[in-house]
This record gives C-alpha cells, sequence and structure tokens, in this order.
C-alpha cells in the first residue's frame, strides 16, 4: 500500500504555482539585483510586521490541538520587524506605504480564519517560516545595498543565525507529526496558497516601475527546496 505524503511534501508539491508566482513579481527580482530603492525595502517589514501581528497573536490563542502543536513562541518574528524598523528609523529612511493596504486585508482574513478553521493558520506560517531559508541568501544582497548588518537592519532576516536549516527540519517535523489526516493537510494546503497569494500582492503593491525578471529562486523560500 502507497505511504500517504506527508503535510510538508504536500505544501511543497501543491503550493509550487503559487511560490512561482510570487518569486516572478519585479519587487523580489530588483532586491536581488540589489536596485531596490531602500524605502520599498522598509515598506516590506512594514507590511510584514501587520500580518506577523495577526498571525502570531491568533497562533498563540489558538486551542486546536494541531496548531499548539507546532506554534511555539520563539516562532515570533514581531519584535525582530520592530528592531528592524527602529535601526531604519534612526537613520532617517521613511517607507514606502503601498503595502500596507495589502497587509491590512491579509491581517483581516487571518482574523477570520482564527475563527473559522485556524488550520490554515499553519499554512500561512509555513510561507513566512520558509521564507527564512531565502532570507540566508537575501541577507548578503540586502548588507551590500543598504549598509546593513544583523543588530542593524537585518534581525529580520537573521532570525536563526547563520543557518536555519536545523530549525527548518525541526519545524518540519513538528508539521508533519501534528496534520496527519488528509482532509486536514488540505485545510493547511488552502491557507498556504492564500498565504502566497496575499504576500504577492504586498509585494507587487511596492513594485511599482520595477523592471521584471527572475529572482534567482532565492525569496519568498524558494531556498527550502533544496533541502535533502
Amino acid at each position: 500500500m502507497p505511504q500517504q505524503p506527508s503535510l510538508m511534501d504536500r505544501l511543497k508539491a501543491e503550493t509550487r504555482k503559487a511560490h512561482d508566482e510570487t518569486e516572478a513579481i519585479p519587487f523580489s527580482a530588483a532586491m536581488v539585483a540589489e536596485r531596490l530603492p531602500v524605502e520599498r525595502f522598509v515598506g516590506q517589514l512594514a507590511a510584514y510586521r501587520i500580518v506577523h501581528a495577526a498571525l502570531e497573536s491568533a497562533l498563540a490563542a489558538a486551542t486546536q490541538p494541531e496548531v499548539r502543536s507546532v506554534w511555539r513562541n520563539d516562532l515570533a518574528k514581531g519584535p525582530l520587524l520592530e528592531r528592524d524598523l527602529a535601526a531604519f528609523a534612526r537613520r532617517g529612511i521613511a517607507f514606502d506605504d503601498a503595502g500596507i493596504g495589502p497587509a491590512s486585508e491579509f491581517a483581516e482574513s487571518i482574523g477570520r480564519a482564527a475563527e473559522r478553521d485556524p488550520l490554515r493558520l499553519l499554512g500561512a506560517l509555513y510561507v513566512l517560516e520558509g521564507s527564512t531559508l531565502g532570507a540566508a541568501v537575501l541577507r548578503g544582497h540586502l548588507a551590500s545595498a543598504y549598509g546593513l548588518t544583523a543588530d542593524e537592519g537585518l534581525a529580520y532576516q537573521s532570525p536563526y543565525g547563520a543557518s536555519p536549516m536545523p530549525h527548518w527540519r525541526e519545524f518540519k517535523a513538528r508539521m508533519n507529526d501534528a496534520v496527519v489526516e488528509p482532509t486536514a493537510q488540505e485545510r493547511v494546503i488552502a491557507g498556504a496558497i492564500e498565504a502566497f497569494e496575499r504576500i504577492g500582492r504586498i509585494l507587487a503593491s511596492l513594485s511599482d516601475g520595477l523592471s521584471g525578471g527572475a529572482a534567482n529562486g532565492v525569496t519568498a523560500g524558494a531556498a527550502r527546496d533544496a533541502e535533502t
């Protein structure tokens, strides 16, 4: 009898299209090419602060056993975003607010999921945790483009030190152990697809006037595909 695919294997396969569409957004290519205006990068951080605040609050409050098995307070990225935004504020750099509207809409959808189907929250968490692998590659580009360090502007991009892979493997194991039943997995996958789409709207809103091009597969969690 064939072995049932794990949740994380299904997430990787079934979010591929949504992931690739996010990779194709000009914002991502401009970041890798080190030609993204700094105000746009800070605008992304400001938008993500809204998303993480909503998601982390919902996950922490959830009572569903699957969610409680996965969520841990050390996954919270809100404090890191606050540190980075404060670092840019000290440098007098304002943020482009084009992503605030889509981020607020994403936060509202997170609130609805928390009330109606908390398993979808794990899909959003998968997308944002996966992005920490791409961030390990992006850090060098961001440091070069804007003169940043882990202590000054790159805290969000450096949540797990030099290598996020051990943390990612632990996260994978918790996700797989928590959500085994296929219909429950489908609800997580639906949440992940929506999260990719909503992040895409944030990045698209910050892409006005930027040229397109491949992002070399390092943003929005693509680097997780290199794991064996």
